[in-house]
């Protein structure tokens, strides 16, 4: 597994507030990408639900809501693994 990747949303309107209220509004959410693979063949296909299982990257996220969260992990991984895109799923 590879080291936690430590994003803060700056983007929320509540990161312009004070410290003690950002301390407040803020959590931290961890997620981890992985997409998965079915054996066909001699080939790995990449699938929804496969047999297989390839871990991407985890991250620690500071922000206002878990959905705002997933969106910047879906972002980040879909903008570093274009490959991937449509079949990366966070766990």
């Amino acid at each position: 597994m590879k080291n936690k990747i430590l994003i803060v949303d700056t983007k929320s309107k509540a990161h312009k507030l004070p410290k003690f209220l950002k301390n407040f509004l803020f959590k931290n959410y961890v997620n981890t990408g992985m997409v998965q693979f079915m054996k066909i063949g001699n080939k790995d296909v990449l699938t929804i639900c496969g047999d297989s299982v390839k871990w991407l990257e985890t991250f620690s996220i500071k922000s206002t809501s878990e959905k705002r969260a997933d969106k910047i992990c879906f972002d980040w991984l879909n903008n570093k693994y274009p490959e991937y895109k449509g079949y990366i799923q966070l766990f």
